[in-house]
């Protein structure tokens, strides 16, 4: 597991009870302290980023005007707005930031093996502000029989993604469903 300064602190803490030495805080200020007089420094996990086209800006704000402009013309209520996203959620999210010897190339860090393990959520909120039920596809075949925490749908697909029969389904159990909806 990656080392942060908080887990640091806490080991120092948990030592200086074993040691009976009171009084002792183990601060931020300490840690720092400590990791420079090791030649200990926070390490950041690198990886490769996409660059934004030079003219992202520009088509961003035509966008925007695009639809203030349909919606004027149309009177649509803010409530008849929405946008959706679908994210991926990962079981385990290992921090990229370690402590590390300065000067070190590459660093190991020790993980459960779940990192790619995940389910995708379809997020919505709609022009007014409201946030509609996310919607969770399961990477399984059926949807597990125990219960699921409320105000969440929950569906299963064997990848774990969004396809076109659960596109329809969202519509109607989550989009479809609100005030106003398909009507």
């Amino acid at each position: 597991m990656p080392i942060t300064r908080a887990v640091i602190q806490l080991k120092a803490l948990e030592i200086a009870r074993e040691l009976n030495i009171t009084g002792f805080k183990a601060s931020l200020g300490w840690c720092r302290r400590m990791m420079r007089r090791n030649g200990l420094a926070l390490r950041r996990r690198t990886s490769l980023a996409q660059h934004l086209p030079s003219d992202f800006g520009e088509k961003l704000l035509s966008f925007q005007r695009f639809v203030i402009n349909l919606r004027k013309k149309h009177s649509y209520p803010l409530d008849q707005i929405g946008n959706a996203d679908q994210t991926p959620v990962y079981f385990d999210m290992p921090t990229s930031v370690t402590v590390n010897r300065k000067g070190e190339k590459s660093m190991l860090v020790k993980s459960t093996g779940n990192e790619k393990s995940r389910v995708t959520v379809m997020l919505t909120c709609l022009a007014d502000g409201s946030k509609l039920p996310p919607y969770v596809i399961l990477k399984h075949k059926t949807v597990p029989k125990h219960p699921m925490p409320a105000g969440i749908i929950v569906r299963a697909q064997e990848k774990g993604w969004m396809e076109t029969e659960l596109v329809v389904d969202w519509l109607k159990v989550v989009w479809g469903a609100r005030y106003g909806g398909l009507s």
